[in-house]
């Protein structure tokens, strides 16, 4: 079974199998539906299932609120500048430390030529 997005309900029986709409935009156009290729109840009506039902399901199972979103999606964020800003900061020291320890094997090979 293999399940699509459709924007027009063209097979019989037209509707969604779960609330029996074939629900409708402000401008009057077909709302996309989930359509399931090769499958067929009541002997030969397709299913799909519409997007007010979609959205149900969805939710049902636990899909995450807009606001929950937001709230990871800057969370994320906050964390990925942290991280630049951490990074830039050890680039930084790395230099330095590289610097120190050339400066350091130049003062051992001066004693050791002494």
């Amino acid at each position: 079974m293999t399940l699509v997005i459709v924007h027009a309900m063209e097979l019989s029986p037209y509707t969604c199998l779960l609330c029996s709409t074939n629900p409708v935009d402000d401008d009057g156009n077909p709302k996309k539906s989930i359509f399931a290729e090769g499958v067929d109840v009541d002997w030969g009506n397709s299913v799909y299932i519409c997007e007010e039902c979609g959205d149900l399901i969805v939710d049902l199972m636990g899909r995450s609120t807009k606001e929950g979103f937001d709230r990871v999606t800057a969370q994320r964020d906050d964390l990925r500048e942290k991280y630049n800003a951490l990074l830039t900061d050890y680039e930084e020291q790395q230099e330095l430390v590289d610097k120190i320890r050339e400066g350091s094997e130049a003062i051992k090979k001066v004693k050791a030529t002494r």
